[in-house]
């Protein structure tokens, strides 16, 4: 028996294939390493890395039967003969196989087709909890115009009517950033149903000529595809708050089995077309966000205010776009911002108390001037008036952490991931919350997601970091750093400074010190004083920390530090200095 197993491996060794599964060893180490740290950066998910592994593992004994039969001889392949035949030197000129090149194409090419069908059919998501009760998605009515220029037109719609069905006791409506992320999509209302987690769709169309509007709607079961509903419209521009009440009333009615509207959908301000023209326009400047999108809204916003005085949702308009203002225009004086957005919170409450968004940014405005429990009470004031308002919980999320209250912070949390699961936002900070609780993977799963969904968005990309940071991977620390200050606007220098410094304080806790061109890109508002503090801190420079944390306090940019749990500071907490600035900002 010895003697078998000694002669099956001397075999082996003499046609290759012991220094063939050693070499496909090496190569496959090299592969999943490299797949490791390149897939993340080209928005490819964990079923792309299954799958790599899967051909890997399927491609082995191809490789070694190959190894078996064939040898390698002058840049050709050629039957690998017999031991017997060899011995006796009778090996003869086997015929010459083909080419090296030519089966080197072709198992290339196989690994590739191989690598595509096994992504495609690992590619699983998340499954979506089955909806509870009625639920629906209003999808952005397209625009079926001549001139194609109506697209606000259709998404004012939508928005208004999702607006009144998200006022509707027992019906749970999809938030706008989530539906409409799925504008001119082509993908199967079935798909779309599942990702949003909902029941039913809303979709159509307008065209307008001249002063006439025709509206077409649609409500599709997303379980089945099959119409509930559908109707057309034929009105003035002057009629579509009718219209918006009829769609909505026809939705209700279907879902519920009864027409139960909410009052102020009944009877409601109407402002003269051309200032909701500009609101809507300004909402879908809103909806873009960043530093050119909030000025856009709120020039169209006033504009919308200036047709028409008592005009509430123009008012909340304002009051979003400057209570975000400052987290999106470094320079912006977050006093005099914030102070506005009070002022047209409050006018927008006065004229229509109705109105969720208004108690949302009067919720954000208290918590970035640290009073946190008007902040909490403005923030459910807004719930209660639309429980499918996913920022009212979002912002509160992140009250909450502010405070220390992590349980409660993660539920509002996943109740704004379940309304809007599109929402980049809501995706990153949602991982945030996470990674402080110490669920290290599910936080990861969030910021890939976000990233997948954005990938130029700096919070998610540095959340990876973070994450990589946390499972002790160096090069995954370096690559994710790189990517964020890349969206930064950081120097490649500088980030690889930042990440070996990083590391380095993680693994021995020894402090070092971030790079001294930190503070420049701080006062040149590149940077927000906060993103240093936390930079600061990973290093392990306590008083460089503080001295940004200061800083950070006075330009409002504190707010997305969750300092009362973020597990960045634990070396600080210790530390009077960085327990006068939590008591600073966590003060009623």
């Amino acid at each position: 028996m010895g003697e078998r197993n000694k002669g099956l491996w001397h075999e082996l060794k003499r046609r290759h294939v012991v220094s063939t599964a050693a070499g496909y060893a090496a190569v496959a180490f090299v592969l999943l390493q490299l797949g490791e740290i390149l897939f993340p950066a080209f928005g490819l998910n964990d079923a792309a890395m299954r799958a790599l592994v899967a051909v890997v593992i399927a491609a082995f004994p191809v490789i070694m039967a190959l190894a078996w039969v064939f040898d390698v001889r002058q840049g050709a392949l050629h039957r690998t003969p017999d031991a017997d035949l060899e011995a006796a030197g009778a090996a003869g000129a086997p015929g010459r196989a083909p080419s090296v090149l030519v089966v080197g194409g072709v198992l290339v090419a196989a690994a590739v087709l191989g690598f595509a069908g096994m992504y495609t059919v690992l590619q699983v998501r998340a499954p979506t909890a089955p909806p509870q009760g009625a639920s629906i998605a209003v999808l952005p009515f397209a625009d079926m115009s001549v001139a194609g220029d109506q697209g606000y037109l259709g998404d004012g719609l939508a928005e208004e009517i999702l607006n009144i069905l998200a006022g509707v006791d027992g019906l749970r409506v999809a938030a706008r950033t989530s539906s409409f992320a799925f504008r001119e999509s082509t993908r199967d209302v079935r798909e779309i149903g599942g990702e949003l987690g909902v029941t039913t769709l809303l979709e159509g169309s307008v065209r307008r000529e001249g002063q006439q509007v025709r509206v077409t709607a649609q409500l599709i079961d997303t379980e089945t595809g099959f119409h509930l509903w559908s109707a057309n419209f034929d009105r003035s521009l002057d009629d579509l708050f009718a219209v918006q009440d009829e769609i909505a009333g026809a939705i209700v009615t279907e879902l519920l089995g009864r027409l139960d509207l909410p009052a102020s959908a009944m009877v409601r301000h109407q402002p003269p077309r051309e200032a909701v023209d500009a609101y809507w326009k300004g909402r879908a400047e809103w909806g873009r966000r960043g530093a050119a999108g909030i000025p856009a809204a709120i020039t169209l916003f006033n504009e919308a205010v200036r047709l028409d005085s008592l005009y509430a949702e123009a008012y909340a308009g304002l009051a979003d776009s400057y209570a975000l203002l400052p987290q999106v225009a470094l320079g912006t004086d977050p006093a005099e911002s914030l102070e506005r957005a009070e002022g047209y919170a409050q006018t927008a409450i006065a004229l229509n108390d109705d109105l969720a968004e208004p108690y949302a940014s009067l919720g954000l405005v208290r918590a970035f001037r640290g009073n946190r429990a008007g902040a909490l009470e403005a923030l459910g004031m807004a719930i209660q008036r639309n429980e499918s308002y996913a920022p009212a919980y979002h912002w509160r999320a992140n009250v909450l952490a502010e405070l220390g209250q992590l349980e409660p912070a993660l539920a509002d949390a996943e109740r704004a991931s379940s309304l809007d699961p599109l929402s980049v936002p809501i995706a990153a900070d949602h991982g945030y919350l996470l990674l402080w609780a110490g669920d290290v993977e599910r936080a990861a799963a969030e910021f890939e997601r976000s990233v997948r969904m954005d990938f130029g968005y700096a919070k998610g990309q540095f959340g990876q970091a973070l994450v990589a940071l946390a499972r002790n991977e160096p090069v995954s620390v370096h690559m994710a750093i790189t990517q964020w200050s890349a969206i930064a606007g950081l120097p490649l220098g500088m980030a690889q400074e930042l990440a070996g410094a990083m590391l380095t304080f993680r693994a021995t806790g020894i402090p070092g010190s971030p790079p001294p061109g930190l503070r420049a890109l701080v006062e040149g508002h590149q940077l927000s004083a906060a993103t240093a503090a936390s930079l600061a801190a990973l290093v392990g420079d306590t008083e460089e920390s503080l001295h940004f944390l200061r800083q950070a306090v006075e330009d409002r940019s504190w707010v997305d530090l969750y300092l009362g749990v973020n597990t960045i500071y634990d070396p600080l907490r210790g530390n009077p200095g960085f327990q006068a600035v939590l008591d600073q900002v966590t003060q009623d």
